[in-house]
């Protein structure tokens, strides 16, 4: 049984907010690299330089990481990139996530982003479901939701062309 967490509305509503929330703290930076996280996080990514490169004077640099766990249940990380991550030395990064859960795939990209050296690295997710095994904080976050270990949130960006489509729910 699905039941709807937020709705389209509420949806791009946080998205909004969460683009004005980076600007507020970097607003003097020359450039941002927003790095999305696995596909979703990449399609949030996307929302959010899209909003933020229409009230920020700065170059928006965008990225995407994909953290999966093998076979025997490691995770690894592959880059897709338009520019190589040595771009992200001295810059503010911010690596964004549909919904963070244990924060063990957060854990391992902020790992990995680390070693190009970025001035400030930051973590943004649109559901935290505050279910940490690790030790990362998410400093922008959406919606906070309780759930139990056994329930997972899903956002569902299917409907990308149709705003109406894009949904949160709890599976």
């Amino acid at each position: 049984m699905k039941s709807i967490v937020l709705n389209h509305t509420q949806i791009d509503n946080k998205i909004i907010r969460l683009a004005h929330q980076v600007l507020e703290n970097h607003f003097e930076n020359e450039s941002l690299a927003i790095v999305g996280l696995n596909e979703r996080g990449k399609v949030l990514a996307e929302k959010i330089s899209a909003i933020l490169a229409e009230i920020y004077d700065g170059h928006i640099e965008q990225l995407h990481l994909t953290a999966k766990r093998n076979e025997i249940k490691e995770i690894e990380i592959t880059v897709e990139a338009i520019e190589p991550f040595e771009a992200l030395k001295n810059q503010t990064v911010i690596l964004v996530d549909d919904v963070v859960d244990s924060g063990q795939t957060l854990m391992f990209a902020a790992s990995f982003l680390l070693q190009f050296h970025p001035m400030h690295l930051q973590t943004l997710a649109l559901i935290d479901r505050n279910h940490r095994k690790f030790p990362i904080q998410v400093n922008y976050i959406g919606h906070k939701v309780a759930t139990t270990l056994h329930e997972h949130v899903k956002l569902d960006f299917e409907g990308v062309k149709n705003a109406e489509q894009t949904i949160a729910y709890l599976i």
